[in-house]
């Protein structure tokens, strides 16, 4: 299965890998912005990195993909059965803060933008948790993204990795 955690720049993907790799062992996590090349704009990125992530790591277990996912993107690429989603969502205000401290410009994609879609996405089961980063460290946004794995019906029978 894999499990792609996503959200707008500035809410705090890049800062929970490390905390998710502590909590799941048995998992393989992967930081999308970095897993083929780094993140450069240039049209066809994503669906670039997303071809060779699902090539490199299809099997029996999960794999938890962590960045700024296109969500039409995996849509296509995967059937719905094959993957599930936890949104990570930044009040304006914070994530401004948080791209100013790192000399970032203004975001690429509006929380907006990702919510309504992925509001159609939860209609069919495939988001698990829209989880408010705004206020709370990466550690606990990793323990809340765990959690929401863990929280999965058909994973606590089938012996999965993301536990």
């Amino acid at each position: 299965m894999f499990y792609f955690v996503t959200g707008s720049e500035g809410c705090g993907k890049s800062a929970i890998i490390p905390f998710l790799r502590d909590r799941l062992p048995h998992a393989t996590v992967v930081d999308f912005d970095n897993a083929v090349r780094p993140y450069d704009f240039t049209e066809g990125w994503s669906n670039e990195v997303l071809e060779e992530v699902v090539r490199k790591h299809a099997g029996p277990s999960d794999v938890v993909v962590v960045g700024l996912t296109n969500p039409e993107q995996i849509a296509q690429r995967l059937r719905p059965e094959e993957y599930r989603v936890v949104v990570l969502s930044v009040s304006e205000q914070a994530r401004r803060s948080r791209l100013r401290q790192r000399g970032a410009g203004r975001s690429v994609a509006a929380d907006t933008e990702y919510l309504a879609y992925f509001q159609q996405l939860a209609a069919g089961g495939r988001v698990l948790a829209v989880i408010d980063t705004s206020s709370v460290g990466p550690e606990s946004v990793a323990i809340q993204v765990v959690g929401a794995l863990r929280a999965r019906p058909e994973d606590r029978t089938s012996g999965s990795d993301a536990r």
